[in-house]
Formats: C-alpha cells, structure tokens, sequence
C-alpha cells in the first residue's frame, strides 16, 4: 500500500521561463499532520528515476503534468527540478505555482521499513513512486523555501528563519544550502 505526505514550500524558476522547469523540495524529516515522519537517508529513487512523473492529486488514471529531470537528496531535503509537459492541464498547475496559488507537492511511496511512533510511523526506508502536485498539503509546519528567477535583484540574499536552521536564498541557480 503506497503512503503520501505532503509538504509546503514555494517553487524556485530553475533554468530560463520558457524551459519550464521549477525546483521542488519533495520532503523533508518534519513531522506531517498524519503524525508520520520520513528518514530522508531512506529513500530509495532507482525504479523512480526510470519513470520519473510528476502528476496532479495523486491521480494515476490521468497523464502526468511534468517529469523529474532531477532527484537527489541534499542536506536533508528530498529534492526535484520538474519539466513541466506543453499541455493545457500542465501548463495551468505551472501557472498556478508561477503565481504563487498553489505552493505544496506531496509524496507517494511505498513505506518499506518504520518504526511506530506515539504520533504515527517514523519511515526508515521507502521507494518513492511519484511526487505530485497538491492544492492541500499534510505536512503544514514545513518551510516555505525558494524564489522565482528575477523577484529579487541580484546581490540580495534573503533569509527564512525555522526552528532548527536558516535558509539562505541567493540570486544564482545554485541550490538552496542550510546554514
């Protein structure tokens, strides 16, 4: 049985506007509003890299709205830079997050190893099967991260403080680093 959980965060113009393509924060170790929480280390890519979709609500019954040109797991972050697909559906979910009304993806994965928790399960190991584009997301406290190319001017940095690190955002195309 696959699990989903979901994160918000705001998208980050990877690449020129007419590439299509935003980077994503898929997941991270905060707890969702399921009580669960996912070991970022455990995440298991290979057979996601193969078929790497990108689709809309979990919806497995409709084409895919983009693809992953990228996964990795940096600094304790799951994260993805999508290509959106050049059709009408896709390009209103890119719109949508472009112009800042939809700011949340969710996971979809098959839970392989976890532990139970007084709140939920704490996953361990898990095989992504797909990230996909969310109106509600299940993980609420997670860190709204990023910025679209050319809001902020270059040379200025912006800082969003948490709980546990700061994130710095600068202008070039880098990743996002935790200090």
């Amino acid at each position: 049985m696959s699990q989903k959980t979901a994160i918000n965060f705001q998208v980050k113009q990877f690449g020129e506007p007419e590439e299509r393509t935003l980077r994503f924060i898929g997941s991270t170790e905060a707890q969702d509003r399921d009580g669960d929480t996912i070991s970022v280390d455990g995440w298991e890519l290979e057979n996601y890299k193969k078929n790497p979709v990108f689709l809309w609500a979990h919806d497995y019954s409709i084409p895919p709205i983009g693809k992953a040109i990228d996964v990795r797991v940096r600094n304790k972050q799951l994260i993805f830079d999508i290509e959106f697909a050049r059709t009408d559906h896709a390009n209103d979910i890119y719109e949508l997050y472009r112009g800042g009304f939809l700011s949340a993806t969710s996971v979809g994965f098959v839970g392989k190893e976890g532990k139970p928790t007084a709140t939920g399960v704490h996953y361990t190991r898990q095989e992504l099967l797909e990230l996909s584009a969310v109106p509600v997301p299940s993980n609420p406290t997670a860190l709204q991260q990023a910025k679209e190319k050319g809001l902020i001017s270059s040379g200025i940095t912006k800082y969003f403080d948490t709980e546990e690190y700061v994130i710095e955002i600068v202008e070039d195309n880098s990743v996002i680093e935790i200090i």
